[in-house]
């Protein structure tokens, strides 16, 4: 009896090791910006004052392993499929889209996700929300169907 428990306490120790998940960290982005100024004097005359480099870096991004981060536009995926050239779209428009019912996407270059939440909901009043810019979401993806689904937790 003793070692047959020895033996499932092995197992399961062996198999919970193996399955752990490590987060993959992915580096931050770097952004320079650099501003000048230029002054004017009673006498006329300009003088340029030394560029100001400024420079943020973003936080690293940890991502799970199985999970994948995509960064791109909110844009109505009927147009989208229809013509293959949605335009991204304001935030304005998006809540009215999504007020209206219709179906809001994540384009990233040519390829359109479709955001659910891991509940099965829709994800398209919390993407209206923040359409307007770029948006940056970490998910899973499935291809169920020839539909890319990105199933988030959040938004």
């Amino acid at each position: 009896m003793k070692k047959t428990l020895l033996f499932v306490f092995a197992l399961v120790m062996t198999t919970s090791i193996m399955f752990a998940q490590v987060p993959i960290q992915k580096k931050g982005k770097t952004t320079t910006t650099t501003t000048t100024t230029t002054t004017t004097t009673q006498a006329g005359v300009e003088k340029k004052a030394t560029p100001v480099v400024k420079k943020t870096t973003t936080a690293p991004v940890k991502v799970m392993k199985g999970f994948k981060s995509v960064n791109g536009d909110v844009v109505n995926l009927l147009s989208a499929v229809t013509t293959t050239k949605a335009p991204a779209l304001t935030k304005e428009a998006a809540v009215d889209m999504a007020a209206r019912g219709e179906l809001l996407a994540l384009k990233v270059g040519t390829k359109l996700y479709l955001v659910v939440m891991a509940d099965g909901i829709n994800a398209s009043k919390k993407l209206a929300e923040k359409a307007g810019s770029k948006l940056t979401l970490i998910g899973k993806v499935k291809v169920r169907g020839g539909v890319t689904m990105l199933i988030v937790d959040g938004i």
